[in-house]
């Protein structure tokens, strides 16, 4: 049977709680980046996924290496993306991104 206390926050160590916190704000900053990703049309989808690395290592360099600045920046990167309205558009948005189609 468990202790009462052994239910109560404080009897969890901090450092527990604060890994347990930084792993659910990394959850959810990988899972609106892949929900982005997701949106992108399908008359976009190649040239996203040949530049894909590209965008990384973009915004890699954006973020200054701190993996959650380069998620946000891919997520970012994505939705503006998906919202472009054609191929034209979506080329120069990659190139400006270190992307060579």
């Amino acid at each position: 049977m468990n202790h009462p206390s052994a239910l109560r926050p404080s009897s969890i160590p901090p450092v527990l709680r604060l890994l347990a916190s930084l792993g659910l704000v990394a959850l959810a900053g990988c899972s609106s980046a892949q929900t982005a990703d997701a949106a992108i049309p399908a008359a976009g989808r190649p040239m996203w996924d040949q530049c894909s690395s590209s965008i990384s290592a973009w915004c890699h360099r954006q973020g200054q290496g701190d993996p959650t600045l380069d998620r946000e920046c891919e997520g970012t990167a994505a939705r503006e993306y998906s919202a472009l309205a054609d191929d034209a558009a979506r080329r120069q948005y990659l190139t400006a991104r270190a992307c060579t189609l």
